[in-house]
């Protein structure tokens, strides 16, 4: 009981401190940006694949790896390609993925991981990257549009993946499924057995998208994956200053709900078995309630939802939840596609 209630107290208060850094982040931003709001087509389809198209094969053709170095007990180099859906800003077109491997070669199990908004570093990750590694398989830490490498000079890490410029955030975020998608099949195409996704937050995210709109994904597993977006923005802490943005430019949340339903996991289906989806979320999360996260594993029948005492952020320490990671892990790349494809 004590735990719990100290993991309460801890997620909050470690939640609290990020929420208020990124609204200082997200105001110095805003002042630089036009609000817009894109022009939504009427004939709009509940199918990821619709409104998010698969990469061109031309651009499969230009991803480049680097040579790989020895880091520690890691083999590691990068990949660069050019991104599936350039934008308007140059720097954040081409992508960079962070390969970890124990030998230089991906023919084998492959997980591309995908972090979470306003990712500074990658340290909250290493966990996973041991187990990944340590099962024979390779990591691919995707950096996702705006972010790291891909940040835009005057800009943060992830500043401007999503802004009151909607229509700059409906190409971020569908770049991202497209960026990931074209990854993909470059991995496939190079050998790699068993492809699947893991995501926190904004990865959970973009890594449910893919789920709904790439049939070459083998398994996905998504911790604290948002849904319910036009909620989230109105009514959460994180949300609150786009809100009020949105308010004073006679925006009402009936009108943005046009937007957001478009990029929410909830208006699609997942092309995977409902076996070869893994949830995790956090019971204190004051970011995405642990009942939204219920409500989309309700949605899509998937059959597991881990639970941990933390916050949104604190839950990525918790030595439970990478425990459960490894043998969740373990199970999903035991068995290959063409036995549960073929059921």
């Amino acid at each position: 009981m004590m735990n719990r209630a100290f993991g309460k107290h801890l997620g909050r208060f470690i939640d609290g401190l990020a929420w208020r850094g990124m609204h200082a982040i997200a105001r110095r931003q805003e002042s630089n940006l036009s609000p817009s709001f894109p022009e939504l087509r009427e004939d709009f389809h509940a199918e990821a694949a619709h409104f998010f198209p698969a990469p061109s094969e031309q651009t499969l053709q230009q991803v480049r790896c680097g040579a790989w170095w020895k880091q520690g007990k890691y083999w590691r180099r990068d990949v660069a390609f050019p991104s599936a859906l350039p934008s308007p800003r140059a720097a954040n077109n081409t992508v960079y993925a962070q390969t970890y491997a124990t030998e230089r070669a991906c023919n084998r199990p492959v997980v591309i991981v995908l972090h979470g908004l306003m990712n500074l570093t990658t340290a909250a990750y290493r966990p996973f990257l041991r187990a990944i590694v340590a099962a024979g398989a390779s990591a691919h830490i995707l950096e996702l549009p705006y972010h790291h490498r891909r940040t835009p000079r005057g800009s943060i890490s992830g500043d401007l993946f999503h802004t009151s410029d909607l229509a700059l955030t409906q190409h971020a975020v569908q770049q991202s499924v497209a960026d990931v998608r074209l990854l993909l099949r470059y991995l496939r195409q190079t050998g790699a057995t068993i492809i699947g996704v893991l995501g926190f937050s904004l990865g959970a995210w973009i890594g449910g998208l893919v789920a709904c709109a790439e049939p070459d994904l083998d398994f996905a597993m998504l911790g604290m994956p948002p849904n319910h977006l036009n909620e989230l923005v109105w009514h959460t802490p994180l949300g609150a200053q786009l809100s009020r943005r949105f308010a004073a430019l006679g925006w009402s949340q009936e009108y943005t709900a046009k937007f957001y339903d478009r990029l929410d996991p909830l208006s699609y289906r997942p092309l995977l078995p409902r076996e070869r989806i893994q949830f995790y979320a956090a019971e204190f999360d004051t970011l995405l309630a642990l009942e939204q996260v219920r409500e989309l594993q309700r949605a899509w029948g998937a059959p597991a939802l881990r639970i941990y005492p933390h916050g949104h952020l604190s839950v990525m320490i918790s030595p439970q939840l990478h425990r459960d990671f490894q043998k969740d892990f373990a199970a999903q790349i035991a068995q290959p596609r063409s036995e549960w494809a073929a059921v």
